[in-house]
């Protein structure tokens, strides 16, 4: 297992790579933005920022060095991948970006992007390549360190809880956490259903799968969700299931790296026979 590059872009230096390459942009969640207003402008940041990019090793000779040409491609037309994001301060829009792409050879192409001063775009963005690596690990990487959390796991019919839950990608959805309203029963399992739900969140994310077809159309599984409950409590993940009768199941599922390794592996087999 091997990384066979490595490379760090700041806002500017990506816009002026992706602009030199003539890339529109790169996937979601990767976001990017414009430096200078004009032509004239745009020549002359581009100026003054090369010998930051060629100490940087983004440029040698005055040319993108070509494994990050290629990178940075598979990043803006990716045909498998997992896209990741996790807020450090729920409440907040700040967030960490990560996409990971399955490429030839055994490779994934992973970016992962700070957040920045503003919370609708990314900051810092590092580009790596992988080698002979699953793609459940390289995203792990990505994720801050956190214990399994301190109980369940737990499985509660829908007809127990009240709301809904929501699965849309926007940055929103995820300020919701796993809090649901109480409903008819007052079995135990829904009491700590709530309980943990409710609690205080160091952090939370989401993860799914995607894949592009011949024609440019996109498919993306389910988002599996997880969120940190502070210490001395730790991680879960959000589940549904079906039950024996067909009513779905919400679950809260205490989460090592093993358990989210597997899920995202699920993820991905879900995708490619979708």
């Amino acid at each position: 297992m091997s990384v066979l590059g490595r490379w760090q872009l700041p806002p500017v230096h990506l816009d002026i790579v992706l602009k030199y390459l003539r890339i529109d942009g790169l996937t979601l969640p990767i976001s990017t933005r414009s430096f200078g207003h004009t032509a004239d402008q745009f020549a002359a940041i581009g100026k003054a920022e090369l010998p930051a990019m060629e100490a940087a090793g983004l440029v040698v000779d005055d040319e993108v060095v070509p494994p990050l040409i290629d990178a940075l491609k598979t990043l803006s037309t990716p045909y498998l991948w997992v896209d990741s994001m996790w807020f450090p301060e729920p409440g907040s829009d700040h967030c960490w970006r990560a996409l990971a792409v399955f490429t030839e050879g055994n490779r994934v192409v992973l970016g992962v992007q700070a957040p920045s001063e503003d919370p609708k775009r990314g900051g810092l963005l590092t580009v790596e390549v992988h080698q002979n690596v699953p793609l459940p690990s390289v995203v792990l990487g990505t994720l801050p360190p956190a214990k399994p959390g301190t109980s369940g796991p737990i499985r509660v019919p829908h007809s127990s809880l009240q709301g809904e839950k929501v699965e849309d990608y926007d940055t929103s959805s995820m300020m919701q956490t796993a809090t649901r309203q109480r409903g008819s029963s007052g079995d135990q399992q829904v009491e700590l259903y709530e309980k943990i739900g409710k609690a205080p969140h160091a952090r939370l994310g989401q993860i799914a799968a995607n894949k592009r077809d011949q024609h440019g159309r996109r498919r993306r599984t389910q988002v599996l969700s997880w969120f940190d409950n502070v210490e001395p409590d730790g991680r879960y993940l959000e589940s549904v299931e079906r039950g024996s009768t067909g009513e779905p199941l919400y679950g809260l599922l205490p989460a090592d790296a093993r358990l989210i390794g597997n899920e995202i592996n699920s993820l991905i087999n879900q995708i490619r026979q979708a």
